[in-house]
């Protein structure tokens, strides 16, 4: 675990908490006034949304236990945010796409749009430093070309604590369950993520 996922596990907790208490306040206020708070529409929306809080809640808390047995002092991704690099050649008509990252990559996990019709610039396995070069005279100022690739989750720099098998006994990370209330992904630090840069025809590299 890292200090991003618990400031998110604590800001959803702090969520559901708010949420509580604003149902307690709306209800308070409605029956003061001499209504009845269950046939109030907000309470009831506030009641559902009450629910998917705590539902995101419970998916990042056991997504953290999960990762609990090692501390990340740094978390990355690879290949990481600047693993290509594209340039235009406005003399030639033509964009460069340079694969500059590491690890190796696979070409079938690449995406090149130039305009909006996808390339295939790439083959095989794609190493640090391979190149592919596009024609780009179909193209006009302003269009871009795009590459996108998938980087997967990285912790270079960590360290390991106690297991759960010797703080509970069980090998399997502590998990909540609510009978009814099926769980969404957790909103901790992704274990994959897309990144993608592009150049504008006409215009420098951004």
């Amino acid at each position: 675990m890292n200090s991003t996922d618990i400031a998110r596990t604590r800001r959803q907790v702090e969520k559901v908490a708010n949420r509580a208490k604003e149902i307690v306040d709306d209800a308070e206020t409605i029956a003061d006034a001499g209504f009845d708070p269950s046939s109030s529409a907000e309470v009831l929306e506030a009641q559902r949304a009450l629910v998917a809080e705590l539902g995101q809640a419970l998916a990042d808390f056991n997504e953290l236990t999960d990762r609990a047995e090692t501390i990340e002092r740094t978390v990355e991704y690879a290949p990481g945010r600047d693993a290509f690099d594209i340039t235009y050649d406005e003399t030639n008509a033509t964009a460069s796409v340079e694969y500059t990252g590491a690890p190796d990559i696979d070409a079938a996990d690449i995406t090149v749009t130039a305009g909006t019709a996808p390339r295939e610039v790439f083959s095989g396995t794609v190493s640090t430093g391979t190149t592919a070069t596009l024609d780009v005279t179909d193209l006009s100022d302003g269009d871009r070309v795009v590459v996108e690739w998938p980087a997967t989750r990285v912790t270079p720099d960590q360290v390991a604590i106690k297991p759960w098998g010797e703080v509970t006994g069980s090998t399997d990370a502590p998990e909540i369950t609510v009978s009814g209330l099926d769980l969404p992904s957790h909103n901790l630090v992704p274990d994959r993520e897309t990144f993608a840069t592009g150049v504008t025809i006409g215009a420098s590299s951004i």
